[in-house]
């Protein structure tokens, strides 16, 4: 009886890390999921200002950004999304959404390496992904998204 007893404990210690191992990944997914979700609304004017930069040469990019008070960094990434993907509403929010993401990813291993519990991680992940500020700028292109 006493054997039955600590094989479950292995059973069950087993079935957590399986679960721990697909709880960050469905984390991302649902991420994924609610920064996806409407992506294709109407551009605001600095998303708009975003997409004209964007869509300039990258020399006169790099001059246009001057007067921005943002590095011309990310309207370079931009600039290099657009021309894979197009200069639909969603191609221009990609960045920001990939962005948001990484954001999730990076909660996540900050908490781990704060010396927090996979558990308390994996909290600290799902706030974030839950997060209507975060999914709200995860989904604006522009450089205060990344």
């Amino acid at each position: 009886m006493r054997v039955d007893a600590v094989g479950n404990k292995f059973e069950l210690a087993a079935g957590t890390l399986h679960y721990q191992k697909l709880a960050l990944p469905g984390l991302l997914l649902v991420g994924l999921v609610l920064r996806l979700w409407h992506i294709d609304g109407a551009l605001w004017y600095d998303e708009a200002f975003s997409a004209w930069l964007a869509g300039l040469p990258v020399g006169q990019l790099i001059e246009a950004a001057r007067g921005d008070v943002h590095p011309p960094t990310y309207y370079l990434l931009l600039a290099a999304v657009t021309r894979l993907t197009g200069h639909s509403e969603a191609a221009l929010r990609l960045p920001s959404v990939l962005a948001g993401l990484g954001t999730i990813y990076m909660v996540f291993r900050l908490a781990r390496s704060l010396g927090l519990s996979e558990r308390a991680a994996l909290l600290a992940g799902a706030i974030c992904t839950l997060s209507p500020f975060a999914i709200y700028y995860s989904q604006e292109p522009g450089p205060t998204a990344c």
